[in-house]
């Protein structure tokens, strides 16, 4: 055994909290070049997407901004009649059936989630590719969506004992015991994906008020030429 004085653990104390402040420093700093990252892409897909013809066409000849936006490994683009596919992503039908389910769930103007398979059980099937999910709703009536998945990343969590065993009591007096194990206790978490950052869903959000305007656009360059074909 060995005393350490007053002296020691105050110096021992103060070099924690440099090499503390020097790592969240650091975090910042990388947090904030990962925003300023995101803020160039969605800045130049607006800018691109908005010089075709419309908005599927944008974001198909974009298709690697489009993924890289929200640091996804696929994507879905559902608008009206057609269908494209960018990266992994579930089987065509599924997407489809996925769909269908998020039109009677959801009604806010984006909708995301780490553990898709916990909201829908269907999504059990293809939690390797889409635990995670991203959905921008362009136009419900037009059935248009934005669809962004995420693979599953299995985890283990380690404890001091099984987290999910009850406490006990005992006597007249009913004193709380803790576990009677502290053994450490493992635990596997699935079908969740890695988190979505802010700055990834307020670049998703910037951009679907951008393709919102070229759907608007859309609707009324064909009422106009419906009414001037008509007459």
């Amino acid at each position: 055994p060995r005393h350490l004085t007053y002296e020691i653990r105050a110096s021992c104390e103060l070099v924690g909290r440099i090499i503390s402040s020097q790592l969240y420093a650091k975090e910042k700093d990388a947090d904030h070049a990962y925003e300023m990252k995101i803020k160039t892409i969605q800045t130049q897909l607006l800018q691109s997407i908005t010089k075709e013809d419309n908005a599927f066409n944008g974001l198909m000849k974009h298709g690697q901004e489009v993924l890289e936006l929200v640091n996804a490994q696929g994507a879905v683009l559902s608008f009206e009649d057609h269908y494209a596919v960018l990266g992994n992503v579930p089987p065509k039908e599924k997407v489809k059936q996925l769909i269908v389910w998020l039109q009677g769930h959801i009604d806010e103007s984006m909708f995301h989630t780490t553990s898709l398979p916990g909201l829908y059980a269907e999504a059990e099937q293809y939690q390797d590719v889409a635990s995670g999910l991203l959905v921008l709703p362009i136009s419900k009536i037009q059935g248009s969506y934005v669809l962004w998945f995420r693979p599953e990343m299995i985890k283990t969590v380690h404890w001091g004992g099984n987290p999910h065993t009850p406490v006990t009591s005992s006597g007249q007096d009913n004193i709380l015991h803790p576990r009677k194990s502290f053994e450490r206790w493992k635990e596997t978490i699935s079908q969740t994906s890695a988190p979505w950052k802010d700055s990834e869903l307020a670049a998703a959000f910037e951009l679907r008020s951008g393709l919102m305007d070229m759907v608007l656009r859309d609707i009324i360059l064909r009422q106009t030429l419906g009414t001037w074909l008509k007459s």
